[in-house]
């Protein structure tokens, strides 16, 4: 349009400029109308238009720049912000109008922004896609998913249960090689290392289930079963170990277990609760709904127990009670529910759980208490998929019984990387690059 042209328009800079021997691939910068109208006020009287046609009211003004990074990564920058005319700039004398940032969820929704998105994940969609970045002088609308990546250790161990014996294993990610081995008094089902503050965490808890319902504790230095704790409450026939965790402090222990059959209360499961210090069980919380998964929050305080009917129950740690009131949440599009997962994980931020329906990642926001997003993994919908999350939370890996590997971002569900393994892979992530 013809007025649009009468205006000088300074777009906001980019916040970042590409690395050093990037090659762009695509950039774009102009204005995206949002209305118009018709409708003509100046000094407070409506006029009538001397022309017809439409008089511009508000808009969007962007850049972005999408870059391909010396290591063949890319890169997708871009800022954007609204503005409008504090009144409709015609008959002249007009006004400059008022930019504002917008927030980033509305930013990646207007038309040519989200085509150049469209473009970044299109193009090398094999190449490593970095998170795209956003001009920093806009506040976002929902928080971040990401948060910095955790420093590597110096000497990254990994504790596994060695699926064909009844041996816990202690594996140096450096040297590749066994450190520790213990074998355990009965096949384990689910266990969890206790945290320690003064330095790497030796105190393992397993819970086994069948006909001997216990935990063993055992100590990885000195490779050997140091303690058991009978757990005499539960019917040893009636129960299935679904999960184990530490509060922060390592002091407390919570053991998730669910019942093949209701008892005669009507439950179908029992959350446990350790005092480790003193290794015994202090109380028993009967859980109405058959939990599938138990994951602890970072800070210790809430543990989250996911069931196979799709309630999450939120227990406190400190009062010792949980809150069902807040637990329906809305299953995936395909109607399935964590019974259906085989893998949950908590954001470190402690605002979003991650887990799988099938070969979908859902994302659950525990404040708001609802699912937010359902992505696909991008694997056939017939592969049996194992899923891991990043430490960080920013990406999933999914890994299916054909040695297919794929890397989706949690925040957007787009695909970051794919990767062909051996046969039942099963990925244990770190950084993707």
């Amino acid at each position: 349009m013809k007025f649009v042209c009468l205006f000088s328009l300074v777009l906001c800079p980019l916040f970042a400029q590409p690395n050093a021997g990037a090659v762009i691939i695509d950039q774009g910068a102009d204005i995206f109308p949002i209305n118009f109208t018709a409708i003509v006020k100046y000094q407070g009287k409506t006029l009538t238009p001397v022309y017809t046609g439409l008089v511009l009211h508000s808009f969007f003004k962007y850049s972005f720049v999408i870059t391909k990074n010396p290591d063949l990564s890319k890169s997708f920058m871009f800022t954007a912000a609204k503005c409008d005319f504090s009144e409709p700039p015609y008959p002249f004398p007009m006004k400059p109008p008022l930019c504002f940032p917008v927030a980033e969820s509305d930013a990646i929704d207007i038309g040519p922004i989200a085509f150049a998105l469209k473009e970044y994940h299109t193009l090398a969609p094999m190449a490593y896609h970095h998170p795209i970045m956003y001009s920093s002088f806009a506040e976002l609308s929902h928080g971040e998913l990401a948060t910095v990546q955790p420093v590597t250790l110096a000497d990254p161990q990994m504790v596994m249960l060695d699926g064909l014996s009844y041996n816990l294993v202690e594996f140096d990610m450096t040297n590749f090689a066994i450190i520790s081995q213990v074998a355990l008094p009965q096949q384990a089902r689910v266990f969890s290392v206790r945290p320690d503050a003064t330095g790497p965490g030796n105190e393992v808890w397993t819970a086994h289930g069948g006909t001997v319902d216990e935990i063993s504790i055992t100590d990885l230095a000195s490779q050997s079963v140091v303690a058991t704790i009978p757990t005499t409450s539960l019917d040893p026939n009636n129960t299935v170990p679904v999960g184990i965790g530490f509060t922060s402090t390592g002091l407390t222990a919570l053991y998730a277990v669910s019942y093949f059959t209701p008892d005669s209360s009507g439950d179908n499961g029992a959350l446990l609760v350790f005092d480790v210090v003193n290794r015994k069980l202090t109380s028993t919380l009967p859980l109405k709904y058959a939990p599938a998964a138990l994951v602890v929050a970072p800070d210790g305080l809430t543990a989250y127990i996911l069931s196979s009917t799709g309630m999450i129950t939120y227990y406190d740690v400190f009062s010792g009670t949980a809150d069902l009131s807040v637990s329906t949440y809305t299953p995936g599009m395909n109607g399935g529910y964590p019974g259906a997962v085989s893998s949950v994980f908590i954001h470190p931020n402690g605002n979003q759980l991650f887990w799988n329906v099938g070969t979908l990642l859902e994302v659950f926001d525990l404040t708001a208490h609802k699912l937010t997003n359902q992505f696909n993994s991008y694997l056939p919908t017939t592969a049996t998929p194992f899923m891991q999350v990043s430490q960080d939370g920013l990406m999933a890996w999914f890994a299916d019984e054909f040695g297919d590997i794929f890397a989706i971002d949690t925040r957007y569900g787009n695909l970051l990387a794919i990767y062909l393994g051996s046969s039942g892979s099963a990925v244990y992530p770190g950084p993707l690059n």
